[in-house]
């Protein structure tokens, strides 16, 4: 009877060892999990935060350029030159930030949702008109066609962050908050069945 019982408290004791252990590795894969979807949410708010800054500093950076090539076009001599000096810098602070945005673009694509992916993805084409702009802007006329353009592609811009700004708070799930209110001539249609 004693080996038994012994043997039957070895088992008992095996099965409790195992199932601690079992408990342990399923409460670390949780708890790393847990972890992981903690730091992947920081890091698209983060992300998206820098998105959101760099891409407000583009759209002021693209209406200095603008009325800087207005001022050229109305000015000579000393102040043309310091104008001219003046846009170069404007112009190259606006690739940076453009940079800065693709980089932020690129960094969510790898960690967030495929809805996010597909917005900010939205936000860079819109991004891309701003580009013309601002080779317009090189150019020695058009400056009200410039201006026009700027007037039509800053409302999509926003327009595209907004519904960015929208899928990322769902994406890292914070309630949607509908503040704005985008045209729907602005709105974009994305297909999100891929």
């Amino acid at each position: 009877m004693t080996v038994t019982s012994s043997w039957f408290t070895l088992v008992a004791a095996v099965i409790a060892a195992t199932a601690a252990i079992f408990n342990v590795m399923v409460t670390k894969h949780s708890t790393s999990n847990v972890e992981l979807q903690k730091w992947r949410r920081q890091q698209v708010g983060e992300l998206g935060a820098r998105v959101i800054v760099t891409v407000h500093a583009v759209v002021d950076t693209l209406q200095a350029i603008v009325c800087g090539r207005a001022i050229m076009l109305e000015v000579s001599g000393e102040t043309w030159e310091r104008a001219r000096g003046e846009l170069r810098d404007l112009t190259h602070k606006f690739h940076e930030l453009m940079d800065t945005i693709e980089l932020a673009v690129a960094e969510l694509d790898m960690l967030a949702g495929r809805d996010v992916v597909a917005y900010s993805g939205n936000l860079l084409s819109v991004l891309e008109g701003s580009r013309d702009i601002v080779c317009q802007a090189k150019e020695s006329e058009g400056a009200n066609e410039m201006w026009g353009d700027r007037e039509q592609v800053c409302p999509e811009i926003h327009a595209a962050l907004f519904e960015l700004v929208d899928v990322m708070r769902s994406d890292l799930g914070i309630e949607r908050r509908t503040i704005f209110r985008i045209k729907p001539g602005y709105r974009t249609r994305i297909s999100l069945d891929q």
